[in-house]
């Protein structure tokens, strides 16, 4: 892997409509609405999710993505179909607020318990 320190374009997001992005650490997420033609859905068919978050970097983020990839260098997706407003990221953990009914979502490491769902088991 090679270190850039000038901005480039997130090429698998172009032309996708963006409302929100986060970062933290050694992984990066966004969510928004795409008709990205290249995701694949959980039986292997190419879907075009109108709402999803989109994540890429840190391995252990992916255990439960629908489209993981060896290298996670390109973004995964995450909640098809929520309307995901908000997003944040911990050091191996992912947050997400559903924006019409306040709902949030957590995934990644819970060693210490930081998804909130009653247990330090990893999801």
């Amino acid at each position: 892997m090679e270190s850039r320190w000038d901005p480039c374009l997130v090429v698998h997001m172009k032309g996708c409509h963006i409302l929100c992005v986060a970062a933290c650490g050694n992984h990066s997420a966004c969510a928004g609405d795409t008709k990205l033609a290249h995701h694949l859905d959980e039986v292997g068919n190419l879907a075009t999710p109108e709402r999803a978050v989109f994540q890429w970097g840190m391995p252990m983020i992916f255990k439960n993505s629908n489209d993981v990839n060896e290298t996670n260098t390109i973004p995964s997706v995450s909640l098809r179909k929520r309307p995901i407003s908000q997003l944040a990221l911990g050091e191996a953990h992912i947050l997400a607020l559903e924006g019409t009914s306040k709902l949030v979502y957590s995934w990644g490491d819970n060693q210490y318990g930081q998804l909130g769902v009653g247990d330090n088991y990893e999801r």
